[in-house]
Protein backbone atom coordinates (compact mmCIF):
# COMPACT_ATOMS: atom_id res chain seq x y z
CA UNK A 1 0.00 0.00 0.00
CA UNK A 2 2.79 2.42 0.76
CA UNK A 3 4.25 1.85 -2.69
CA UNK A 4 0.96 2.81 -4.27
CA UNK A 5 0.67 5.99 -2.19
CA UNK A 6 4.20 6.98 -3.16
CA UNK A 7 3.39 6.51 -6.86
CA UNK A 8 0.24 8.64 -6.52
CA UNK A 9 2.19 11.33 -4.66
CA UNK A 10 4.91 11.33 -7.33
CA UNK A 11 2.27 11.60 -10.08
CA UNK A 12 0.45 14.44 -8.31
CA UNK A 13 3.74 16.20 -7.65
CA UNK A 14 4.87 16.02 -11.26
CA UNK A 15 1.42 17.14 -12.47
CA UNK A 16 1.48 20.17 -10.13
CA UNK A 17 4.97 21.10 -11.26
CA UNK A 18 3.88 20.82 -14.88
CA UNK A 19 0.85 23.02 -14.28
CA UNK A 20 3.00 25.61 -12.50
CA UNK A 21 5.44 25.73 -15.40
CA UNK A 22 2.62 26.00 -17.93
CA UNK A 23 0.92 28.80 -16.02
CA UNK A 24 4.13 30.80 -15.70
CA UNK A 25 4.99 30.36 -19.35
CA UNK A 26 1.53 31.49 -20.39
CA UNK A 27 1.58 34.56 -18.13
CA UNK A 28 5.09 35.52 -19.31
CA UNK A 29 4.00 34.95 -22.89
CA UNK A 30 0.95 37.21 -22.37
CA UNK A 31 3.19 40.08 -21.31
CA UNK A 32 4.89 40.01 -24.69
CA UNK A 33 1.66 39.66 -26.63
CA UNK A 34 -0.35 42.41 -24.89
CA UNK A 35 0.98 45.83 -26.00
CA UNK A 36 -1.00 47.79 -23.35
CA UNK A 37 1.09 46.15 -20.67
CA UNK A 38 4.41 47.32 -22.01
CA UNK A 39 7.17 47.97 -19.54
CA UNK A 40 7.92 51.59 -18.57
CA UNK A 41 11.29 53.26 -18.48
CA UNK A 42 12.80 54.83 -15.39
CA UNK A 43 12.28 58.26 -16.93
CA UNK A 44 8.58 57.57 -17.46
CA UNK A 45 8.21 56.34 -13.89
CA UNK A 46 9.99 59.41 -12.54
CA UNK A 47 7.81 61.67 -14.65
CA UNK A 48 4.67 59.98 -13.33
CA UNK A 49 5.98 60.23 -9.77
CA UNK A 50 6.62 63.95 -10.23
CA UNK A 51 3.11 64.48 -11.59
CA UNK A 52 1.62 62.60 -8.65
CA UNK A 53 3.75 64.63 -6.23
CA UNK A 54 2.60 67.91 -7.82
CA UNK A 55 -1.00 66.80 -7.60
CA UNK A 56 -0.59 65.75 -3.95
CA UNK A 57 1.07 69.04 -3.03
CA UNK A 58 -1.65 70.99 -4.81
CA UNK A 59 -4.36 69.09 -2.93
CA UNK A 60 -2.56 69.66 0.38
CA UNK A 61 -2.29 73.38 -0.36
CA UNK A 62 -5.99 73.53 -1.18
CA UNK A 63 -6.83 71.75 2.09
CA UNK A 64 -4.61 74.14 4.07
CA UNK A 65 -6.21 77.12 2.35
CA UNK A 66 -9.68 75.80 3.11
CA UNK A 67 -8.79 75.24 6.77
CA UNK A 68 -7.30 78.73 7.00
CA UNK A 69 -10.45 80.19 5.45
CA UNK A 70 -12.61 78.29 7.95
CA UNK A 71 -10.39 79.46 10.82
CA UNK A 72 -10.69 83.08 9.66
CA UNK A 73 -14.45 82.75 9.31
CA UNK A 74 -14.72 81.29 12.80
CA UNK A 75 -12.48 84.04 14.23
CA UNK A 76 -14.66 86.66 12.53
CA UNK A 77 -17.79 85.13 14.07
CA UNK A 78 -16.18 85.18 17.52
CA UNK A 79 -15.11 88.80 16.97
CA UNK A 80 -18.63 89.81 15.94
CA UNK A 81 -20.09 88.16 19.05
CA UNK A 82 -17.56 90.01 21.17
CA UNK A 83 -18.43 93.33 19.53
CA UNK A 84 -22.15 92.68 20.05
CA UNK A 85 -21.50 92.10 23.74
CA UNK A 86 -19.30 95.20 23.85
CA UNK A 87 -22.09 97.30 22.34
CA UNK A 88 -24.18 96.69 25.46
CA UNK A 89 -21.26 97.80 27.66
CA UNK A 90 -19.90 100.69 25.66
CA UNK A 91 -20.03 103.32 28.44
CA UNK A 92 -18.56 100.90 30.94
CA UNK A 93 -15.71 100.21 28.51
CA UNK A 94 -14.93 103.91 28.12
CA UNK A 95 -14.79 104.18 31.93
CA UNK A 96 -12.47 101.17 32.06
CA UNK A 97 -10.19 102.85 29.53
CA UNK A 98 -10.08 105.98 31.70
CA UNK A 99 -9.23 103.90 34.77
CA UNK A 100 -6.50 101.99 32.96
CA UNK A 101 -4.91 105.21 31.69
CA UNK A 102 -4.96 106.74 35.17
CA UNK A 103 -2.68 103.98 36.47
CA UNK A 104 0.17 105.35 34.32
CA UNK A 105 1.52 101.83 33.77
CA UNK A 106 2.64 100.66 30.31
CA UNK A 107 0.82 97.32 30.60
CA UNK A 108 -2.45 99.08 31.38
CA UNK A 109 -1.84 101.50 28.51
CA UNK A 110 -1.64 98.51 26.19
CA UNK A 111 -4.90 97.13 27.55
CA UNK A 112 -6.59 100.52 27.23
CA UNK A 113 -5.47 100.84 23.61
CA UNK A 114 -6.74 97.35 22.88
CA UNK A 115 -10.15 98.36 24.26
CA UNK A 116 -10.02 101.56 22.19
CA UNK A 117 -9.43 99.46 19.08
CA UNK A 118 -12.41 97.30 19.99
CA UNK A 119 -14.58 100.39 20.43
CA UNK A 120 -13.31 101.72 17.10
CA UNK A 121 -14.28 98.46 15.35
CA UNK A 122 -17.67 98.64 17.03
CA UNK A 123 -18.15 102.23 15.89
CA UNK A 124 -17.26 101.26 12.32
CA UNK A 125 -19.73 98.39 12.33
CA UNK A 126 -22.47 100.67 13.69
CA UNK A 127 -21.54 103.63 11.46
CA UNK A 128 -20.81 105.80 14.51
CA UNK A 129 -17.25 106.83 13.70
CA UNK A 130 -18.00 110.52 14.39
CA UNK A 131 -19.14 109.78 17.93
CA UNK A 132 -16.09 107.59 18.57
CA UNK A 133 -13.71 110.16 17.08
CA UNK A 134 -15.09 112.89 19.32
CA UNK A 135 -14.62 110.82 22.50
CA UNK A 136 -11.23 109.62 21.32
CA UNK A 137 -9.93 113.15 20.72
CA UNK A 138 -11.37 114.29 24.05
CA UNK A 139 -9.49 111.44 25.71
CA UNK A 140 -6.28 112.51 23.99
CA UNK A 141 -6.81 116.11 25.16
CA UNK A 142 -7.34 114.99 28.76
CA UNK A 143 -4.09 113.01 28.72
CA UNK A 144 -2.00 115.20 26.41
CA UNK A 145 0.95 115.22 28.84
CA UNK A 146 1.30 111.44 28.79
CA UNK A 147 3.57 111.20 25.79
CA UNK A 148 4.13 107.43 26.11
CA UNK A 149 0.37 106.87 25.92
CA UNK A 150 -0.06 109.25 22.99
CA UNK A 151 2.78 107.58 21.07
CA UNK A 152 1.19 104.18 21.58
CA UNK A 153 -2.18 105.49 20.52
CA UNK A 154 -0.66 106.96 17.36
CA UNK A 155 0.94 103.63 16.50
CA UNK A 156 -2.06 101.42 17.22
CA UNK A 157 -5.16 103.45 16.42
CA UNK A 158 -5.64 104.77 12.93
CA UNK A 159 -8.59 107.05 12.44
CA UNK A 160 -9.91 108.22 9.08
Amino acid sequence: MNIMNEEVNVNIRSELIGRFRDDNQISNYKLYLEPEKKLRTVGELRSLAEKHEEKRLCLEAMKREKKEQQRKCEAEKVRQKYLEKLSTQEEKTWNSIESLIMTKRPKQYTEAISLLNDLYDLAKSQSKIDKFSQRYYNLRQQHNKKTALLERMDKKIILP
